[in-house]
């Protein structure tokens, strides 16, 4: 549909087409998803803690979403990595429910990987890797100061392996 005013009557100037009822999602990149905008928000309001907090919470949701992985409400989150890791043929040793250099060696070694789920592989070693660094620190001890850039650029990182446009905006691919 194609509107002229006065001036593109006078000049034979065209307008580009007006399209009434469409609609565009336009996600540049994975700063743009909900949680990451919250989580800025909360460090600028110098409220680390829960920047961390709700980034951890939504990446592992939108892990469980995306992966298609079972989410337990009564497991607490450390079961949930390595009931995850053992999907990958990565079986940590009860040690791993006390130690943190378990779960990093574990996952850091890992045997061989299908090609069809790399991306969910790595995806959890980037979501583990950001509840030893950060979440459980933020959780389990006081005073603890993260560096707001490397905490966001860690969480964005978990991203990186899902589609996220899809991920938040299924209808637009429908």
């Amino acid at each position: 549909m194609e509107q002229k005013g006065l001036f593109a009557k006078i000049f034979g100037v065209k307008k580009k087409p007006v399209f009434p009822d469409s609609t565009q999602v336009r996600v540049k990149h994975v700063g743009d998803i909900p949680p990451m905008v919250e989580a800025r928000r909360l460090i600028g309001n110098e409220d680390t803690r829960s920047a961390i907090i709700t980034l951890y919470n939504a990446a592992k949701k939108d892990y469980s979403r995306y992966f298609k992985v079972e989410l337990n409400d009564n497991e607490p989150n450390r079961q949930f990595l390595i009931r995850s890791f053992m999907t990958f043929g990565i079986n940590i040793p009860e040690e791993g429910n006390l130690d943190n250099t378990f779960i990093q060696d574990y996952m850091n070694d890992p045997p061989s990987i299908n090609e069809n789920m790399v991306n969910q592989f790595s995806a959890l070693r980037k979501l583990a890797t950001f509840y030893l660094e950060f979440y459980e620190k933020v959780r389990f001890s006081s005073g603890f100061k993260g560096d707001p850039e490397l905490i966001l650029e860690k969480a964005s990182d978990i991203y990186n392996y899902m589609d996220v446009p899809k991920l938040y905006y299924p209808e637009a691919y429908k």
